[in-house]
């Protein structure tokens, strides 16, 4: 399964824009019967499910754009739009405001310096990317390029977190460079 995942994976990240990619993943579940709407309502939180947690003061809720597009394949207006969008319609519907996002994809292909800086300018305080890594004093300096610790099914036993938390494995990873913002 992983193998296939990650063929798929590559392969719809490899096509020129978001509609392609949107056609060939809609061409796809429409030749195997699989309802993609019937997913988004079974796996996505409804906005009254998210305004449960937004009204608990120990959560965030973030932004993470409109379409969950690779920002650095877009315009910059268009990525604008996406990033601010997102924003307005968290904030509209929860009546909360939305100081965090979390870059689709947010690796090296998909989030980078101007990325950095859209997020900056539109207002976010913080932005996650996929990068591994941990916090660092420096990374203050990169509030909008933050690296993270991934818990995304590869690494979920329990025996590997305190490798995981103690920053050894990325640091190993990223040649113990501390900040991975270019």
């Amino acid at each position: 399964k992983r193998a296939a995942f990650g063929r798929m994976h590559d392969w719809l990240r490899s096509l020129p824009g978001e509609t392609e990619m949107q056609d060939a993943i809609s061409a796809l579940c429409a030749r195997h019967g699989v309802d993609e709407a019937g997913i988004a309502r079974e796996l996505c939180m409804s906005w009254d499910e998210l305004r449960g947690f937004a009204a608990d003061p120990l959560v965030t809720i973030g932004a993470h754009t409109i379409s969950h597009c690779n920002l650095a394949k877009q315009s910059e207006t268009i990525a604008s739009f996406e990033l601010a969008t997102s924003r307005a319609r968290i904030e509209e519907a929860l009546q909360r405001q939305v100081a965090h996002l979390a870059y689709p994809y947010g690796d090296r292909i998909a989030a980078g310096p101007r990325e950095f800086a859209l997020a900056k300018s539109i207002g976010f305080r913080t932005a996650v990317t996929t990068r591994p890594g941990m916090l660092f004093p420096e990374s203050a300096d990169h509030l909008t390029a933050l690296q993270r610790v991934s818990l995304n099914g590869n690494y979920q036993d329990a025996r590997l977190l305190p490798v995981l938390t103690s920053g050894a494995a990325t640091a190993v990873w990223n040649g113990f460079r501390r900040i991975d913002a270019a």
